[in-house]
């Protein structure tokens, strides 16, 4: 320190520029894509902006780093695509909080019911859509 007590120019130490593929910046923002991913989706579904605050933030937050982004936005996806039948609220974060380990098994084939019987278009359609979305996972993986 100087002589009046502020830091002596020569010795203060610069502050270090953080580069944008630091680890630091990419683990502070792994929660984004899932937060992207759920804003978007909730803008399709009701036409209006869901509300973010620190909670709800915190929130995505926990499952990405529990899950992952992909495996959160994946469940986005499940939530907004096919909720549960039990699921009687608006599809906000709190929801998907709550119900996430349900939406594990989500693309899961169910064979539908028609008064007893199993329609076979629908069970052809509901297979359909799970093998494009394996498809589409692993595109977005990586996969050729």
């Amino acid at each position: 320190m100087g002589p009046s007590g502020d830091l002596d120019p020569a010795r203060a130490s610069k502050p270090r520029a953080r580069t944008a593929g630091s680890t630091a910046d990419s683990a502070a923002n792994a929660h984004k894509p899932a937060v992207t991913a759920f804003h978007d989706r909730y803008l399709a579904a009701y036409g209006q902006k869901p509300t973010w605050n620190a909670k709800t933030i915190a929130m995505i937050k926990r499952l990405v780093q529990i899950h992952g982004v992909d495996e959160v936005v994946r469940r986005i996806g499940i939530l907004f695509d096919r909720p549960p039948e039990y699921v009687t609220t608006a599809l906000d974060v709190a929801t998907l909080v709550q119900f996430f380990d349900k939406l594990a098994i989500g693309l899961a084939p169910r064979a539908p019911m028609r008064h007893g019987k199993v329609d076979a278009f629908s069970m052809a359609m509901d297979e359909l859509r799970r093998l494009e979305a394996v498809e589409a996972a692993a595109k977005r993986n990586g996969a050729p």
